[in-house]
Formats: C-alpha cells, sequence, structure tokens
C-alpha cells in the first residue's frame, strides 16, 4: 500500500472540505427556512412585516451577487468563503442576542448577503482546485457528491433543529452560529489557496 501523494492529499481535503461546508449550508438552510418565521412571530413581531422582509431579502440577495461575485473573481474565491462563513456566524449570532424587528432585519440581510459571498465562489473553487474545467465527468461526480452532502445536512437540519427548538428556538441560532464559526475556522486553516 503506497501513501497518498501530495497531490492527492489536497484533492482529499478540498473534497472533504467542499462536502463539510455543503453539509453546514444544507443545515443552515433547512433550519432557518422551517423556523425563522415561528421564531419571528414567538417574538411579537407582525406576520406583515415579516412576510415583507422576506420579500425584500429576495431583492438583497439578487443585488448583492453581482459585486460579490466580482470581489471573488478580483480577491480570491478562498477569501469570498470565508468572509461568508464568518458573516454567517456573526448574523446568526446577532438572531441569538436580539429580539427588536429592526436588528433582526438587519441580521437577515446580512445572512443574505453573506450567502452572496459563497455562492459561485465555492464552485467555481472546488473546479479550480481540481483542475476539473475540461472533464465533465468529474465535474459531474464531484457535484453529485456535493449535492449529496447538501441534502444530508438538509434531513438532519430537520431533526436537529426539531430536537433544539425543542430547548428555545434562540438555541437553534446559537448552534448554527457556532456551526458556522467551526467551518470559517476549517476552510481558514485548511482551504488551498491558489484559487
Amino acid at each position: 500500500m503506497t501513501p497518498l501523494s501530495s497531490v492527492d492529499h489536497s484533492v482529499v481535503r478540498a473534497k472533504s472540505l467542499l462536502y463539510g461546508l455543503e453539509f453546514v449550508n444544507g443545515f443552515r438552510r433547512v433550519v432557518f427556512w422551517s423556523l425563522i418565521l415561528l421564531y419571528f412571530l414567538s417574538l411579537g413581531h407582525s406576520l406583515v412585516k415579516v412576510t415583507t422582509l422576506f420579500a425584500i431579502s429576495s431583492i438583497v440577495l439578487i443585488v448583492c451577487e453581482f459585486p460579490t461575485g466580482a470581489f471573488a473573481d478580483e480577491y480570491g474565491r478562498k477569501k469570498s468563503v470565508l468572509i461568508s462563513f464568518f458573516l454567517l456566524f456573526v448574523s446568526f449570532l446577532g438572531f441569538f442576542l436580539f429580539e427588536n424587528f429592526w436588528v433582526l432585519a438587519s441580521f437577515f440581510f446580512l445572512q443574505d448577503i453573506a450567502w452572496t459571498f459563497q455562492s459561485g465562489a465555492t464552485t467555481a473553487w472546488i473546479v479550480d482546485v481540481l483542475r476539473i474545467g475540461n472533464h465533465q465527468k468529474k465535474i459531474v461526480t464531484v457535484f453529485s457528491w456535493f449535492y449529496f452532502f447538501e441534502k444530508v445536512g438538509g434531513v438532519l437540519g430537520g431533526i436537529g433543529g426539531f430536537f433544539l427548538a425543542k430547548s428555545g428556538l434562540e438555541y437553534v441560532w446559537l448552534f448554527v452560529a457556532i456551526l458556522n464559526l467551526g467551518m470559517f475556522v476549517l476552510l481558514w486553516k485548511w482551504m488551498d489557496e491558489n484559487a
């Protein structure tokens, strides 16, 4: 049995990071969209204000997608993904710490902006790191696993969110904040810079 070469090791590490971050993203998405409306209503905020916030959130996502994509191209995909996970940590910590509607709305928009730093940058990063841009079969394999781990994260997010919510909805946000901070640290330490 021969030891893995340094190239094989970096490929395994890159794929592990990709699948890990997609697991976290899947977990976060399901927990967030399953519980955020209930959380706002449990704090006594108006249904009209909350659903208006959701609508404005879609506009924020569209508007921020372009400059954050340009940021990733100009300053690096690793920086963009790191910013994303750090801002997700801050936004979910804000959901845990505050109850005022306008403060929560600002953290809601912050998590939208955080996501735009990651969307596209992650997929471009893995294609560059693995050098598979011209290999359709390899791309399909990597992204099949990518979506598998995202869906597993979503399923566990639904189950975990249920049990976390039993102890108080605010603790769900603390858990998700810590999960994003953990992913930030792993990516900061292990994500390759060369893309």
